[in-house]
């Protein structure tokens, strides 16, 4: 499989950019399909709100991503989803015990956000927050 050069596109400028977006969603459970679009997630702040508008991202309301650790998802017409999360490291832990277990929420369902939800009420009471 040849590497495709995407300079100048959307992904590049995430990926290449300051801010720290965590790659989620089917390529990273790796369930992906030809047709799956790219899904990210990134700390909630003003400054990254402004660096998506720039590059064209527009704000969404997307029931799919409204499980308690979700502020705001912005989506590009390229196929690329941004999650802005209050907590991206428990995101990141919440998400790789999903992965390591083999319980992968899809987000095309209610369940997903029932998952993603009991998920944040068991790591934040472990971890002590309200």
């Amino acid at each position: 499989m040849a590497l495709v050069n995407f300079e100048g596109t959307v992904l590049y400028n995430l990926i290449n950019s300051t801010f720290a977006f965590h790659l989620t969603g089917s390529r990273f459970f790796k369930v992906q399909t030809k047709i799956s679009d790219w899904d990210f997630f990134v700390k909630y702040e003003e400054s990254v709100i402004t660096f998506l508008i720039d590059l064209g991202f527009k704000e969404t309301n997307i029931s799919s991503y409204s499980d308690r650790g979700v502020v705001a998802v912005y989506r590009h017409h390229e196929g690329v989803d941004v999650q802005l999360v209050k907590d991206p490291s428990l995101r990141q832990r919440i998400q790789e015990v999903f992965k390591s277990s083999g319980n992968i929420p899809h987000k095309e369902n209610q369940k997903a956000t029932e998952t993603w939800n009991f998920a944040y009420d068991i790591a934040m009471s472990m971890v002590g927050h309200s």
